[in-house]
């Protein structure tokens, strides 16, 4: 069993991507002076790059590693290895390098923090989607993503286009969400189990993808194309 410092070591990066999201609120809240675009954006930028650090940390400290293998966490619900932190590490950058270049663009707006916050909780949900292990976490880590995804969309108060635009992706985001988790439902009714190497043994035993396991599988991968915008269901991507 890990123990609460290994567990919060090994889930420092995705502890700072929420932290840094509710500093930015925290800050807008109480010191609404001091929610300048620019101190907005080096906080955010600060944030994310710290979050790529404590990854590089935990891969060079040999916390988390080929050696030392994959930190399991909350009854193996949640899997810190190598290959989440390498994508970890890529949602870092990106999330810097976003808030930058939005610094310009939010430099005559009046409230910056909420654009800023909701770009780091989106992140959160990314980073938390790379090391979930379960079917359970990785529906809440894509709600985590989409629900912030919603209003950035929408960001633009004043502008018919992108409030149009945020409510048809919500739409499409709330039926995908029911697809997914009803699907889910169904791997956990034929497998007994929501953990990825369970379920991939169970699946693996059963004869075919044939009755409530297939159906199941499908509409996981139907719910994730339709948040993915991959083909055939890219069609709320152009506007959105």
């Amino acid at each position: 069993m890990v123990n609460a410092p290994t567990a919060v070591t090994a889930l420092l990066p995705v502890l700072l991507f929420a932290l840094t999201g509710l500093a930015l609120l925290l800050i807008d809240t109480i010191r609404p002076s001091g929610r300048s675009n620019t101190s907005m954006a080096v906080v955010s930028a600060l944030g994310s790059l710290g979050a790529l650090g404590a990854t590089a940390w935990l891969v060079v400290s040999g916390t988390v590693g080929v050696d030392a293998g994959a930190v399991r966490l909350f009854a193996d619900t949640i899997a810190v290895d190598t290959m989440a932190l390498f994508f970890i590490a890529i949602f870092a950058s990106v999330t810097a390098l976003v808030v930058v270049a939005a610094h310009d663009y939010f430099h005559d707006h009046a409230n910056p923090a909420a654009f800023y916050s909701l770009v780091l909780f989106a992140t959160t949900g990314m980073a938390l989607l790379a090391v979930a292990n379960s079917l359970a976490v990785v529906f809440v880590a894509l709600e985590m993503v989409s629900l912030p995804s919603y209003v950035l969309v929408a960001f633009l108060k004043q502008n018919r286009g992108s409030v149009e635009a945020g409510m048809k992706y919500f739409l499409v985001g709330a039926l995908s969400s029911a697809i997914f988790l009803f699907g889910i439902s169904l791997v956990y009714a034929a497998t007994g189990s929501l953990l990825f190497g369970d379920v991939a043994e169970a699946v693996g035993s059963l004869d075919g993808l044939a009755g409530v396991a297939g159906l199941g599988i499908v509409m996981i991968v139907g719910g994730v194309a339709f948040k993915t915008a991959s083909v055939p269901f890219h069609f709320w991507a152009p506007e959105a």
